[in-house]
């Protein structure tokens, strides 16, 4: 009776590899399943412990900052007095003339309490680069600020932005603004936008 080709051309390869038969073996018993068990679980080990060592990796300066962007970002004013020290400064040093640094706590905090007075319920900041380095944190990325108009249409602006904050005893000391406010996109949203709606 003659044999297969199929067989015979794998009988050929068990002699020029005759540990492969051996494995080929090896994968019909339970102890294959053992092995890729154990694989399976240094995987995900290895997963965990990345995220872990991110995480840890994550200085407390940039935590603080992260926190106080996102107040920002949010105009959630009230977070952003928790986080900010008494002798805080803001600076936008691309402004149109005529924007001062303003010096205190309660100074920046006001202000920014009358951006929100003013309508801006949003500023849409999404930094695509964040670092710190000494304790000063740098984000960087495009923002789209919103503001409610009276007649209840919604005012969008648009640039590329860079905020830097700069932390010290768990406390934001400096919050300094860019922008690019010549190239700036501006462009007023229909009323009852259903984007804007459900965001607000």
């Amino acid at each position: 009776m003659t044999r297969p080709a199929a067989k015979i051309q794998r009988s050929r390869i068990f002699v020029i590899f005759p540990r492969l038969k051996r494995v080929v073996s090896f994968k019909k018993t339970k102890g294959f399943w053992k092995i890729m068990r154990t694989v399976g679980i240094f995987i995900l080990f290895a997963i965990i412990s990345g995220n872990s060592f991110a995480q840890e990796s994550e200085t407390e300066a940039l935590r603080v900052a992260r926190a106080y962007v996102d107040a920002y970002n949010r105009l959630d004013v009230d977070t952003m007095d928790l986080l900010a020290a008494d002798d805080i400064t803001f600076i936008d040093r691309t402004a149109p003339a005529g924007q001062p640094q303003r010096v205190g706590r309660a100074e920046v905090i006001e202000g920014f309490r009358q951006l929100a007075g003013r309508g801006a319920f949003d500023l849409g900041f999404v930094p695509a680069v964040s670092f710190e380095s000494n304790n000063v944190a740098v984000f960087s990325g495009a923002m789209d600020a919103r503001f409610r108009l009276q007649d209840g249409r919604v005012y969008h602006w648009r640039s590329p932005v860079v905020i830097t904050v700069t932390v010290a005893d768990g406390h934001i000391i400096d919050h300094t603004d860019f922008a690019d406010y010549r190239g700036a996109e501006e462009f007023i949203e229909p009323a009852g936008d259903t984007a804007s709606e459900q965001e607000n």
